[in-house]
């Protein structure tokens, strides 16, 4: 069987597959695959004369595909590391509450605005929502599995440090939902930063931190996701 054409399929295939390994670019791909053949000797049949058949396929397929950037790994390991910095500040420092602060005990910092008192939070804020801990569970695992799932698309090192914040400070919490009494889902966050109006800890920081960064970057137009072509900020 002779290819008077070379069958440019598999070429044109395995450099689409290695690009979308680098990065799954998301833009519309084509392949093209026009071959064709010359069919020797009929060896079922058994004749001695040759038939010629000339085969041409030709095939076109376009995929359109959304945009799906995936960040650096170099920022995305930013976001992890800050978020694991967070973690370990806030159940460190809650650790030290717990051993060092009594539930009545009220220890002045910078008085009058910050002082220490121990506090077992089954609400929000301002110890809202205290017969639903259920509820803030759920939101902080989807917190967690949310900004995962957006780092996908990370982009800029002021958005890794934002979704590292946040990302901190909902899985710090989500821990003491989930391993802290009363019980599985039921856990009572450990607050112990009193402002006067309310008590916080260190994942409240972050955050409220976060919050405040990522209203600006917004404001600023800093994108969150990789726009072809540019490099990352």
């Amino acid at each position: 069987m002779r290819l008077p054409q070379a069958v440019r399929f598999g070429q044109l295939l395995t450099q689409e597959m290695r690009g979308g390994a680098r990065g799954f670019s998301g833009h519309a791909w084509s392949v093209e695959m026009t071959f064709a053949w010359e069919s020797g000797e009929d060896a079922s049949e058994g004749a001695d004369s040759l038939r010629e058949s000339w085969f041409g396929i030709s095939i076109r397929t376009e995929a359109m595909m959304m945009r799906l950037e995936r960040g650096s790994s170099r920022l995305y390991g930013m976001m992890l590391m800050l978020a694991a910095v967070v973690l370990l500040a806030d159940q460190l420092t809650k650790l030290w509450a717990v051993s060092a602060l009594s539930d009545s005990e009220r220890v002045a910092v910078i008085p009058p605005l910050i002082h220490f008192r121990l506090l077992y939070n089954a609400g929000a804020a301002f110890s809202i929502g205290t017969e639903a801990t259920w509820v803030f569970t759920l939101v902080a695992a989807a917190a967690v599995v949310g900004i995962l799932y957006t780092a996908r698309r990370l982009a800029s090192a002021g958005w890794a440090l934002v979704l590292g914040a946040l990302l901190g400070g909902a899985a710090s919490h989500l821990g003491d939902r989930l391993f802290r009494k009363p019980g599985l889902a039921r856990g009572h966050v450990v607050d112990f930063i009193d402002y006067g109006p309310f008590v916080g800890n260190v994942a409240d920081i972050a955050i409220a931190c976060g919050c405040v960064a990522l209203v600006l970057l917004s404001l600023r137009g800093v994108q969150l996701a990789k726009v072809p072509g540019e490099e990352s900020a």
